[in-house]
Protein backbone atom coordinates (compact mmCIF):
# COMPACT_ATOMS: atom_id res chain seq x y z
CA UNK A 1 0.00 0.00 0.00
CA UNK A 2 1.37 3.31 -0.94
CA UNK A 3 2.04 5.77 1.80
CA UNK A 4 -0.84 8.29 1.70
CA UNK A 5 0.75 10.69 4.12
CA UNK A 6 -1.03 12.71 6.75
CA UNK A 7 -3.09 14.71 4.26
CA UNK A 8 -4.24 11.67 2.30
CA UNK A 9 -5.11 9.81 5.49
CA UNK A 10 -7.31 12.73 6.67
CA UNK A 11 -9.17 12.78 3.33
CA UNK A 12 -9.75 9.03 3.54
CA UNK A 13 -11.17 9.33 7.05
CA UNK A 14 -13.51 12.14 5.95
CA UNK A 15 -14.83 10.11 3.01
CA UNK A 16 -15.42 7.14 5.29
CA UNK A 17 -17.31 9.27 7.78
CA UNK A 18 -19.56 10.69 5.06
CA UNK A 19 -20.27 7.23 3.69
CA UNK A 20 -21.62 5.84 6.96
CA UNK A 21 -23.68 8.80 8.11
CA UNK A 22 -27.44 8.72 7.39
CA UNK A 23 -29.22 11.47 5.40
CA UNK A 24 -30.66 12.79 8.69
CA UNK A 25 -27.18 13.41 10.00
CA UNK A 26 -25.95 15.62 7.20
CA UNK A 27 -28.24 18.08 5.43
CA UNK A 28 -27.62 20.39 2.55
CA UNK A 29 -28.04 24.11 3.28
CA UNK A 30 -31.47 25.48 2.37
CA UNK A 31 -30.95 27.65 -0.70
CA UNK A 32 -34.20 29.52 0.05
CA UNK A 33 -32.64 31.13 3.12
CA UNK A 34 -31.14 34.36 1.82
CA UNK A 35 -30.09 35.27 5.32
CA UNK A 36 -27.72 32.29 5.44
CA UNK A 37 -27.83 28.51 5.75
CA UNK A 38 -29.16 26.75 8.82
CA UNK A 39 -26.09 25.94 10.94
CA UNK A 40 -27.91 22.96 12.52
CA UNK A 41 -26.95 19.92 10.51
CA UNK A 42 -28.00 17.12 12.84
CA UNK A 43 -31.72 16.68 13.55
CA UNK A 44 -33.13 14.51 16.33
CA UNK A 45 -35.33 11.62 15.20
CA UNK A 46 -39.09 12.14 15.12
CA UNK A 47 -40.88 11.46 18.36
CA UNK A 48 -38.05 12.63 20.57
CA UNK A 49 -39.50 14.60 23.50
CA UNK A 50 -38.47 18.27 23.67
CA UNK A 51 -35.31 18.96 25.61
CA UNK A 52 -36.92 22.01 27.23
CA UNK A 53 -39.63 20.97 29.71
CA UNK A 54 -41.30 24.37 29.23
CA UNK A 55 -42.17 23.59 25.61
CA UNK A 56 -45.78 22.79 24.85
CA UNK A 57 -46.29 19.11 24.00
CA UNK A 58 -48.26 17.96 20.93
CA UNK A 59 -51.95 17.50 21.57
CA UNK A 60 -55.26 17.01 19.80
CA UNK A 61 -58.00 19.61 19.51
CA UNK A 62 -60.48 19.76 22.35
CA UNK A 63 -63.97 18.67 21.54
CA UNK A 64 -66.57 21.25 22.45
CA UNK A 65 -70.01 20.50 23.72
CA UNK A 66 -72.29 19.68 20.82
CA UNK A 67 -75.13 22.17 20.59
CA UNK A 68 -78.67 21.33 19.66
CA UNK A 69 -80.30 22.82 16.59
CA UNK A 70 -82.29 25.23 18.77
CA UNK A 71 -79.12 26.34 20.59
CA UNK A 72 -77.27 26.94 17.31
CA UNK A 73 -80.20 28.90 15.93
CA UNK A 74 -80.35 31.02 19.08
CA UNK A 75 -76.61 31.66 18.90
CA UNK A 76 -76.84 32.72 15.24
CA UNK A 77 -79.72 35.05 16.04
CA UNK A 78 -77.73 36.54 18.92
CA UNK A 79 -74.72 37.24 16.72
CA UNK A 80 -77.00 38.76 14.07
CA UNK A 81 -78.43 41.06 16.73
CA UNK A 82 -74.89 41.98 17.77
CA UNK A 83 -73.92 42.96 14.23
CA UNK A 84 -77.11 44.89 13.49
CA UNK A 85 -77.84 46.13 17.01
CA UNK A 86 -75.62 49.22 16.76
CA UNK A 87 -77.97 51.19 14.49
CA UNK A 88 -80.96 49.91 16.43
CA UNK A 89 -79.47 51.26 19.66
CA UNK A 90 -78.91 54.61 17.96
CA UNK A 91 -82.54 54.70 16.90
CA UNK A 92 -83.75 53.84 20.41
CA UNK A 93 -81.54 56.55 21.95
CA UNK A 94 -82.89 59.12 19.53
CA UNK A 95 -86.50 58.13 20.14
CA UNK A 96 -86.37 57.85 23.95
CA UNK A 97 -84.01 60.72 24.72
CA UNK A 98 -84.17 63.22 21.91
CA UNK A 99 -87.50 62.91 20.12
CA UNK A 100 -89.82 63.84 23.03
CA UNK A 101 -87.87 67.08 23.42
CA UNK A 102 -87.53 68.00 19.75
CA UNK A 103 -89.50 69.63 17.02
CA UNK A 104 -88.85 70.07 13.34
CA UNK A 105 -87.74 73.29 11.71
CA UNK A 106 -91.12 73.54 10.04
CA UNK A 107 -92.78 73.81 13.42
CA UNK A 108 -90.96 77.01 14.33
CA UNK A 109 -90.33 78.56 10.93
CA UNK A 110 -86.58 77.90 10.86
CA UNK A 111 -86.92 75.69 7.77
CA UNK A 112 -87.22 78.86 5.72
CA UNK A 113 -83.82 79.95 7.02
CA UNK A 114 -82.11 76.67 6.15
CA UNK A 115 -79.85 76.76 3.10
CA UNK A 116 -79.24 72.99 2.71
CA UNK A 117 -81.06 69.71 3.14
CA UNK A 118 -78.11 68.53 5.27
CA UNK A 119 -78.63 71.25 7.89
CA UNK A 120 -80.01 70.11 11.27
CA UNK A 121 -83.76 69.86 10.80
CA UNK A 122 -84.72 68.06 14.04
CA UNK A 123 -83.90 70.47 16.84
CA UNK A 124 -83.95 70.02 20.59
CA UNK A 125 -86.58 72.32 22.06
CA UNK A 126 -84.12 74.17 24.27
CA UNK A 127 -82.75 77.69 24.08
CA UNK A 128 -78.99 77.21 24.52
CA UNK A 129 -76.03 79.48 24.76
CA UNK A 130 -73.16 78.97 22.33
CA UNK A 131 -71.08 77.22 25.02
CA UNK A 132 -73.91 74.84 25.95
CA UNK A 133 -74.61 73.92 22.32
CA UNK A 134 -70.91 73.37 21.72
CA UNK A 135 -70.53 71.09 24.76
CA UNK A 136 -73.53 68.98 23.73
CA UNK A 137 -72.14 68.59 20.21
CA UNK A 138 -68.66 67.58 21.44
CA UNK A 139 -70.16 65.11 23.92
CA UNK A 140 -72.22 63.52 21.16
CA UNK A 141 -69.13 63.13 18.97
CA UNK A 142 -67.04 61.57 21.75
CA UNK A 143 -69.61 59.27 23.34
CA UNK A 144 -71.51 58.05 20.28
CA UNK A 145 -69.10 58.85 17.44
CA UNK A 146 -65.94 57.45 19.02
CA UNK A 147 -67.79 54.85 21.08
CA UNK A 148 -69.51 53.26 18.10
CA UNK A 149 -66.26 53.49 16.14
CA UNK A 150 -64.59 51.44 18.88
CA UNK A 151 -67.36 48.82 18.78
CA UNK A 152 -67.17 48.57 14.99
CA UNK A 153 -63.35 48.32 15.17
CA UNK A 154 -63.49 45.43 17.67
CA UNK A 155 -65.96 43.55 15.47
CA UNK A 156 -63.86 44.35 12.40
CA UNK A 157 -60.72 42.92 14.06
CA UNK A 158 -62.41 39.62 14.90
CA UNK A 159 -63.96 39.52 11.44
CA UNK A 160 -60.61 40.10 9.72
CA UNK A 161 -58.70 37.46 11.70
CA UNK A 162 -61.37 34.80 11.13
CA UNK A 163 -61.57 35.67 7.44
CA UNK A 164 -57.77 35.53 7.17
CA UNK A 165 -57.65 31.96 8.51
CA UNK A 166 -60.58 30.97 6.30
CA UNK A 167 -58.82 32.31 3.19
CA UNK A 168 -55.42 30.94 4.25
CA UNK A 169 -56.82 27.41 4.36
CA UNK A 170 -57.98 27.42 0.72
CA UNK A 171 -55.55 29.69 -1.13
CA UNK A 172 -52.06 31.15 -0.60
CA UNK A 173 -51.85 34.75 0.61
CA UNK A 174 -48.91 37.20 0.44
CA UNK A 175 -46.93 37.98 3.58
CA UNK A 176 -47.99 41.65 3.56
CA UNK A 177 -51.63 40.61 3.38
CA UNK A 178 -51.26 38.20 6.30
CA UNK A 179 -49.47 40.78 8.45
CA UNK A 180 -52.03 43.50 7.71
CA UNK A 181 -55.05 41.27 8.35
CA UNK A 182 -53.59 39.73 11.53
CA UNK A 183 -52.26 42.88 13.21
CA UNK A 184 -53.64 46.02 11.48
CA UNK A 185 -57.05 45.07 10.03
CA UNK A 186 -58.63 48.47 10.74
CA UNK A 187 -55.72 50.68 9.69
CA UNK A 188 -55.79 52.91 6.63
CA UNK A 189 -52.37 51.56 5.65
CA UNK A 190 -53.85 48.05 5.27
CA UNK A 191 -56.02 49.02 2.30
CA UNK A 192 -53.11 48.80 -0.14
CA UNK A 193 -51.94 45.29 0.98
CA UNK A 194 -55.55 44.12 0.93
CA UNK A 195 -56.10 45.38 -2.61
CA UNK A 196 -52.77 43.97 -3.78
CA UNK A 197 -53.48 40.63 -2.14
CA UNK A 198 -56.98 40.49 -3.59
CA UNK A 199 -55.57 40.19 -7.11
CA UNK A 200 -53.15 37.46 -6.06
CA UNK A 201 -55.52 35.11 -4.25
CA UNK A 202 -57.64 32.60 -6.14
CA UNK A 203 -61.41 32.23 -6.14
CA UNK A 204 -64.21 34.77 -6.25
CA UNK A 205 -65.30 34.10 -2.67
CA UNK A 206 -61.91 35.01 -1.11
CA UNK A 207 -61.78 38.07 -3.37
CA UNK A 208 -65.26 39.14 -2.24
CA UNK A 209 -64.27 38.62 1.40
CA UNK A 210 -61.18 40.81 1.00
CA UNK A 211 -63.26 43.48 -0.75
CA UNK A 212 -65.59 43.49 2.26
CA UNK A 213 -62.61 43.95 4.59
CA UNK A 214 -61.56 47.01 2.57
CA UNK A 215 -65.07 48.47 2.90
CA UNK A 216 -64.93 47.71 6.64
CA UNK A 217 -61.75 49.76 7.04
CA UNK A 218 -63.40 52.68 5.25
CA UNK A 219 -66.46 52.39 7.50
CA UNK A 220 -64.38 52.30 10.69
CA UNK A 221 -62.64 55.51 9.65
CA UNK A 222 -65.90 57.14 8.49
CA UNK A 223 -68.07 56.45 11.56
CA UNK A 224 -66.86 59.50 13.59
CA UNK A 225 -67.26 61.72 10.52
CA UNK A 226 -70.82 60.51 9.95
CA UNK A 227 -71.84 61.12 13.56
CA UNK A 228 -70.13 64.50 13.53
CA UNK A 229 -71.90 65.53 10.34
CA UNK A 230 -75.20 64.16 11.65
CA UNK A 231 -75.53 66.77 14.39
CA UNK A 232 -74.86 70.46 14.76
CA UNK A 233 -76.07 73.66 16.31
CA UNK A 234 -77.66 76.63 14.59
CA UNK A 235 -78.46 80.13 15.67
CA UNK A 236 -82.11 80.46 16.58
CA UNK A 237 -83.78 82.59 13.93
CA UNK A 238 -87.24 83.84 13.06
CA UNK A 239 -88.57 84.06 9.53
CA UNK A 240 -89.85 87.63 9.30
CA UNK A 241 -92.09 89.45 6.85
CA UNK A 242 -91.34 93.12 6.11
CA UNK A 243 -94.51 95.17 6.53
CA UNK A 244 -95.13 98.89 6.64
CA UNK A 245 -95.71 98.55 10.37
CA UNK A 246 -92.36 96.77 10.82
CA UNK A 247 -91.10 93.18 10.82
CA UNK A 248 -93.67 90.48 11.64
CA UNK A 249 -92.58 86.97 12.75
CA UNK A 250 -93.85 83.92 10.89
CA UNK A 251 -96.54 83.13 13.45
CA UNK A 252 -98.10 86.56 12.93
CA UNK A 253 -98.87 86.22 9.23
CA UNK A 254 -99.91 83.81 6.52
CA UNK A 255 -100.39 83.97 2.77
CA UNK A 256 -103.93 83.86 1.41
CA UNK A 257 -103.85 82.17 -2.00
CA UNK A 258 -107.15 83.68 -3.06
CA UNK A 259 -105.96 87.15 -2.18
CA UNK A 260 -103.75 87.76 -5.21
CA UNK A 261 -103.09 91.49 -5.07
CA UNK A 262 -103.44 94.28 -2.60
CA UNK A 263 -101.83 95.48 0.60
CA UNK A 264 -101.34 93.25 3.66
CA UNK A 265 -104.06 93.71 6.25
CA UNK A 266 -104.70 92.66 9.84
CA UNK A 267 -107.34 90.00 10.44
CA UNK A 268 -108.85 90.46 13.89
CA UNK A 269 -110.46 87.00 13.87
CA UNK A 270 -107.23 85.07 13.30
CA UNK A 271 -105.11 87.80 14.88
CA UNK A 272 -102.61 87.60 12.03
CA UNK A 273 -101.55 89.54 8.97
CA UNK A 274 -103.04 88.39 5.69
CA UNK A 275 -100.48 88.60 2.89
CA UNK A 276 -101.42 88.56 -0.78
CA UNK A 277 -99.80 86.02 -3.07
CA UNK A 278 -98.09 88.76 -5.03
CA UNK A 279 -96.40 89.93 -1.82
CA UNK A 280 -95.19 86.39 -1.07
CA UNK A 281 -93.70 86.03 -4.55
CA UNK A 282 -91.14 88.74 -3.81
CA UNK A 283 -88.30 87.23 -1.69
CA UNK A 284 -87.09 90.71 -0.73
CA UNK A 285 -90.15 91.03 1.52
CA UNK A 286 -88.81 88.29 3.84
CA UNK A 287 -85.67 87.78 5.89
CA UNK A 288 -84.23 85.55 8.62
CA UNK A 289 -83.31 87.43 11.76
CA UNK A 290 -81.60 86.21 14.95
CA UNK A 291 -84.06 85.34 17.66
CA UNK A 292 -83.33 87.44 20.73
CA UNK A 293 -84.45 86.19 24.12
CA UNK A 294 -86.78 88.58 25.90
CA UNK A 295 -85.36 88.01 29.39
CA UNK A 296 -81.67 88.68 28.73
CA UNK A 297 -81.58 90.05 25.18
CA UNK A 298 -79.03 87.41 24.07
CA UNK A 299 -79.07 85.35 20.90
CA UNK A 300 -79.80 81.68 21.58
CA UNK A 301 -78.79 78.51 19.75
CA UNK A 302 -80.53 75.25 18.93
CA UNK A 303 -78.86 71.83 18.80
CA UNK A 304 -80.18 69.02 16.66
CA UNK A 305 -79.48 66.59 13.86
CA UNK A 306 -79.96 66.17 10.15
CA UNK A 307 -82.54 63.48 9.54
CA UNK A 308 -81.12 62.77 6.06
CA UNK A 309 -77.62 62.03 7.38
CA UNK A 310 -79.10 60.08 10.30
CA UNK A 311 -81.00 57.81 7.91
CA UNK A 312 -77.95 57.32 5.69
CA UNK A 313 -75.78 56.40 8.69
CA UNK A 314 -78.30 53.94 10.14
CA UNK A 315 -78.89 52.18 6.81
CA UNK A 316 -75.13 52.00 6.18
CA UNK A 317 -74.49 50.36 9.55
CA UNK A 318 -77.36 47.91 9.05
CA UNK A 319 -76.08 46.91 5.59
CA UNK A 320 -72.54 46.48 6.94
CA UNK A 321 -73.81 44.45 9.87
CA UNK A 322 -75.73 42.04 7.64
CA UNK A 323 -72.80 41.54 5.28
CA UNK A 324 -70.31 41.10 8.11
CA UNK A 325 -72.60 38.61 9.82
CA UNK A 326 -72.67 36.51 6.66
CA UNK A 327 -68.87 36.60 6.41
CA UNK A 328 -68.61 35.71 10.09
CA UNK A 329 -70.94 32.72 9.70
CA UNK A 330 -69.00 31.48 6.68
CA UNK A 331 -65.75 31.48 8.67
CA UNK A 332 -67.35 29.84 11.70
CA UNK A 333 -68.92 26.98 9.73
CA UNK A 334 -66.39 26.36 6.93
CA UNK A 335 -62.99 27.14 8.48
CA UNK A 336 -61.28 23.99 9.78
CA UNK A 337 -59.37 25.77 12.54
CA UNK A 338 -62.43 27.68 13.68
CA UNK A 339 -64.46 24.48 13.85
CA UNK A 340 -61.74 22.87 15.97
CA UNK A 341 -61.56 25.83 18.37
CA UNK A 342 -58.29 27.40 17.21
CA UNK A 343 -58.85 31.13 16.96
CA UNK A 344 -56.25 33.46 15.54
CA UNK A 345 -55.08 36.23 17.86
CA UNK A 346 -51.84 38.17 18.11
CA UNK A 347 -49.95 35.30 19.78
CA UNK A 348 -51.01 32.54 17.39
CA UNK A 349 -50.45 34.91 14.46
CA UNK A 350 -46.88 35.60 15.63
CA UNK A 351 -46.28 31.86 16.05
CA UNK A 352 -47.60 31.00 12.59
CA UNK A 353 -45.92 33.90 10.84
CA UNK A 354 -42.60 33.44 12.66
CA UNK A 355 -42.40 29.78 11.64
CA UNK A 356 -43.07 30.62 7.99
CA UNK A 357 -40.54 33.44 7.97
CA UNK A 358 -37.83 31.32 9.56
CA UNK A 359 -38.51 28.58 7.05
CA UNK A 360 -38.14 30.99 4.14
CA UNK A 361 -35.30 33.31 5.14
CA UNK A 362 -33.51 31.19 7.73
CA UNK A 363 -32.57 31.65 11.38
CA UNK A 364 -29.71 34.11 10.85
CA UNK A 365 -31.66 37.35 10.84
CA UNK A 366 -30.17 38.95 13.93
CA UNK A 367 -28.23 41.61 12.03
CA UNK A 368 -30.84 42.30 9.36
CA UNK A 369 -33.29 45.17 9.52
CA UNK A 370 -37.01 44.77 9.13
CA UNK A 371 -36.81 46.47 5.73
CA UNK A 372 -34.26 43.94 4.50
CA UNK A 373 -36.40 41.06 5.74
CA UNK A 374 -39.46 42.56 4.03
CA UNK A 375 -37.56 42.77 0.73
CA UNK A 376 -36.49 39.14 1.08
CA UNK A 377 -40.06 38.02 1.80
CA UNK A 378 -41.44 39.89 -1.21
CA UNK A 379 -39.40 37.53 -3.39
CA UNK A 380 -40.96 34.47 -1.76
CA UNK A 381 -44.10 32.64 -2.73
CA UNK A 382 -47.32 33.32 -0.80
CA UNK A 383 -48.14 31.15 2.20
CA UNK A 384 -51.11 29.06 3.28
CA UNK A 385 -51.97 26.68 6.12
CA UNK A 386 -50.77 23.13 5.50
CA UNK A 387 -50.04 19.93 7.45
CA UNK A 388 -46.60 18.39 7.73
CA UNK A 389 -46.79 14.70 8.60
CA UNK A 390 -44.39 13.25 11.19
CA UNK A 391 -43.11 9.70 11.59
CA UNK A 392 -44.56 9.48 15.10
CA UNK A 393 -48.13 9.86 13.84
CA UNK A 394 -48.51 13.55 14.71
CA UNK A 395 -48.82 16.41 12.24
CA UNK A 396 -47.52 19.94 12.31
CA UNK A 397 -50.02 22.67 11.47
CA UNK A 398 -47.98 25.40 9.91
CA UNK A 399 -48.00 28.37 7.58
CA UNK A 400 -45.87 27.48 4.58
CA UNK A 401 -45.21 28.13 0.89
CA UNK A 402 -45.58 24.41 0.26
CA UNK A 403 -49.08 23.79 -1.07
CA UNK A 404 -50.73 20.85 0.62
CA UNK A 405 -54.21 20.86 -0.84
CA UNK A 406 -57.38 21.45 1.11
CA UNK A 407 -56.74 21.47 4.85
CA UNK A 408 -58.40 18.69 6.84
CA UNK A 409 -58.14 18.58 10.64
CA UNK A 410 -59.33 15.88 13.00
CA UNK A 411 -60.10 15.58 16.70
CA UNK A 412 -58.55 12.09 16.74
CA UNK A 413 -54.89 12.96 16.23
CA UNK A 414 -52.26 15.14 17.88
CA UNK A 415 -50.84 18.25 16.27
CA UNK A 416 -47.62 20.14 16.85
Amino acid sequence: MADLGDEGFAKTQSLYALSVLSPHDVSEPDTRNLLGPDPTSIHPPAGTPPSNPNHLPPRSFKRGKRRSTAARTLWQATTLLLFTGIPLVCGVIMYLVLYPHTNSMTDDGMSYCSTSTLDPDILVDLQLSFEQARIIDITWNIVLGRGIQGIVAVIAYRLATQTLVRIGEVTPVPYDFFISAAFFPTSLTSILPFCAGMWGIKGWRPKAAVSWLVLTIILVLAVPLLFDAMTGYVQAQDYMAKLDEGWAPYWKWYVHVDYEDGPPYWNKTSEAWILPSSFADDPSNFACMPKVEEDDGLVSYRWGMSFAIFQATIFTLIAWGLGSWGLWMDARHNCQQQRKGRKLNKYSAIYDLGGAMKEEIGPNGGAYSGTEMAKALKKRDPVMYTLEESDDGTARLRLSTELGGKLRLSFDRAYK
